[in-house]
């Protein structure tokens, strides 16, 4: 079955990547956001491989609000990543482009207003895990603010700090484009009015899930 999502998570996984976004309908008048109730429906294109992440040349083309098709092959959820989809890998095809408003990107927030997936933490214990149905949101959030804290290995991986619904976060970026463009320039937010993110949950580490910084949609 094909089906139709606007990218909103582009991110490292496993040395290849994720993917995943909101399913969007074609209308006469453009797209429009399929919904389940209010919440938008997600769809996390997966692999057959162990952690389900999709090779990286498969999907090198794509890039945040790019509006893609693929053709659903079966649903695979696995628990709380209700939105797993398996997918013919040679049929990846960027359609059109999301536009940059904020209009248009508060529809596809989450109207959820309570704590990102349960709690205040950074992750989500293994024995909460099967509380959750799902394992992406879009938010808006406030304060936004990016650091980098060095390691052994003298690499500075890139974190975020943020306010969303009166509970502060502090949370890994994976989002390898913006990874890109904040080496490049480390102002790039300097000037923006308006960010949004993609929080995932990712797959179980030592009795944790953590919650990750899977997209960052600025202007």
């Amino acid at each position: 079955m094909k089906k139709l999502f606007v990218c909103l998570a582009n991110s490292k996984k496993y040395g290849n990547r994720c993917i995943a976004g909101i399913e969007l309908q074609k209308t006469e008048l453009g797209f429009r956001v399929v919904r389940n109730n209010d919440a938008p429906i997600w769809i996390r294109p997966v692999s057959n491989q162990e952690h389900g992440e999709v090779d990286s040349h498969l999907v090198d083309h794509i890039s945040l609000l790019d509006v893609v098709e693929i053709t659903v092959t079966s649903p695979m959820p696995k628990g709380y990543q209700s939105e797993n989809c398996l997918f013919l890998e040679e049929i990846l095809q960027v359609v059109s482009k999301t536009p940059l408003r904020k209009d248009v990107l508060d529809r596809l927030c989450s109207q959820q207003t309570g704590m990102l997936f349960g709690n205040r933490g950074k992750a989500v214990h293994s024995e909460k895990i099967n509380e959750l149905n799902h394992s992406l949101i879009l938010i808006r959030p406030q304060e936004f603010s990016v650091y980098t804290t060095m390691t052994d290995k003298n690499k500075e991986p890139i974190r975020a700090s943020f306010i969303f619904a009166g509970t502060t976060y502090d949370l890994p970026i994976t989002d390898i484009e913006f990874e890109q463009e904040y080496y490049k320039n480390k102002q790039l937010l300097d000037s923006v009015k308006h960010i949004y993110l993609t929080i995932s949950l990712g797959v179980e580490h030592n009795g944790w899930h953590s919650k990750l910084i899977a997209g960052i949609v600025y202007f």
